[in-house]
């Protein structure tokens, strides 16, 4: 039995994630999930000020044809390009911090654009020379999108944005992904420290 529930609000205390990582021992990474609804973005908005680490950003990416409950003018996929320009103008310094985007719920996005093209969500897809329902054409336009964001606001980044093509229903790729995501950060925080990385 899988359920999906809608985030609401944020979790408070963060919820904890133990992660064993073989050459590093067994750490504790903090989370606070966010709800990404209209009404409860002004509730947590003020986090991007606080110490963190990395920015999780998780994208539906079958919902590019699909418009916001709270508005329906709206393209979701639009809307989350935006409320990510508004994430990164807040904290132009993401020079020591990691920020993933997660391309969720791949799965269904790779047979839906085979049928409805990306256009329905970006009009300036070059689709005069290039073909809108092209799953790896898509993608990347979709993900340059996201990385012009970071250009146009002069941020600060270690390295660059880090996209992941999830399905979050399938537990050993998430498990995995966690688990390299993890190592990643204990990485970065000792380089923070100055501790050497074996």
């Amino acid at each position: 039995l899988r359920v999906r529930k809608v985030t609401c609000g944020f979790s408070c205390p963060p919820m904890k994630l133990i992660a064993n990582i073989d050459q590093f021992g067994q750490h504790i990474l903090a989370f606070t999930d966010v709800g990404g609804l209209r009404p409860d973005r002004k509730k947590w908005m003020h986090f991007i000020d606080e110490d963190f680490n990395a920015v999780f950003y998780v994208i539906d990416l079958n919902a590019y044809d699909r418009k916001l409950w709270e508005d329906p003018e709206v393209n979701r996929l639009v809307d989350a390009l935006d409320l990510f320009k508004t994430i990164v103008s807040k904290c132009k310094d993401f020079g020591d911090k990691s920020v993933v985007l997660f391309f969720n719920k791949y799965d269904l996005f790779k047979e839906k654009i085979k049928e409805v093209p990306i256009t329905v969500a970006f009009d300036d897809f070059p689709s005069n020379e290039f073909n809108p329902n092209d799953e790896d054409l898509v993608v990347r336009f979709v993900a340059e999108k996201f990385q012009q964001v970071i250009e146009d606001q002069n941020v600060t980044m270690s390295e660059r944005l880090r996209i992941l093509h999830i399905t979050a229903l399938d537990t050993n790729h998430i498990d995995k992904v966690f688990k390299d995501i993890a190592l990643d950060l204990v990485k970065q925080i000792m380089r923070k420290y100055g501790s050497e990385i074996m």
